[in-house]
């Protein structure tokens, strides 16, 4: 059962969407898109799901993003 979780795990690929126009981030999306976004005065937005792929051994094939 392990040999087949490592074979699926190896297949996972992430595409991580922070697009939209950002209308409930309002005065924070003026003048940059949802995941450039400061959080916590380190971080953006879109570190938190990066993260989490990293942390779980999933490749992160694509950022996608729009501009305001």
């Amino acid at each position: 059962m392990r040999k087949n979780l490592q074979t699926t795990q190896k297949r996972v690929l992430a595409v991580i969407m922070g697009g939209g126009r950002g209308t409930r981030l309002h005065p924070l999306t003026l003048e940059r898109c949802k995941p450039a976004v400061p959080l916590g005065g380190k971080y953006r937005l879109v570190d938190i799901p990066i993260s989490n792929c990293l942390n779980s051994d999933a490749p992160v094939l694509s950022s996608a993003g729009s501009m305001p």
